[in-house]
């Protein structure tokens, strides 16, 4: 059994959520151990918004599946899919990280979906940290989660992290 608090990431393409087997396979891992695996749909390849799609999801979901927006603002963002599919993580892509500190424009961006997914009770992973001065930003910024190569020597101010 895995350890308590650990939770296995997996990118899911819409073709690979299509197949049964995988559903069945993430069924029998969910029960095991509620919120223990979350499914990152990638956004670099859109899903389809039908019944079909939304069935599978809240399957999954109701069986303690947790989901995350991957490449978030990066790849075919559908704000839909807030709506529609049971999100509980949006992973903002390390294009904005990266320049956060250097563009108005990608803190700008942060901050609002930050606002966004905080208005629809969504956490929010910031991909990329590699300093500091990132880390401060973002959770001076409200995000719930960081992610990246940063390796922390103090304390970071933020409460949660991912590696």
């Amino acid at each position: 059994m895995l350890q308590r608090g650990f939770r296995l990431a997996v990118n899911v393409t819409p073709a690979l959520l299509a197949e049964h087997e995988f559903t069945q396979m993430c069924l029998a891992l969910a029960g095991h151990d509620s919120r223990l695996l979350v499914l990152e749909l990638t956004e670099q390849q859109p899903f389809n918004i039908d019944r079909q799609t939304e069935r599978i999801l809240s399957r999954l979901s109701d069986a303690g599946v947790a989901f995350a927006m991957d490449y978030f603002g990066a790849g075919c963002s559908v704000l839909s899919y807030l709506k529609r599919f049971p999100v509980s993580y949006i992973k903002m892509d390390k294009c904005f990280t990266q320049d956060i500190l250097s563009e108005k424009t990608s803190r700008h961006i942060v901050e609002s979906v930050v606002g966004l997914a905080g208005k629809s009770g969504i956490d929010t992973v910031a991909e990329g940290v590699e300093t500091q001065a990132q880390v401060n930003c973002l959770c001076s910024l409200g995000v719930d989660y960081l992610q990246g190569v940063f390796r922390q020597t103090g304390k970071s101010g933020c409460n949660k992290s991912i590696r």
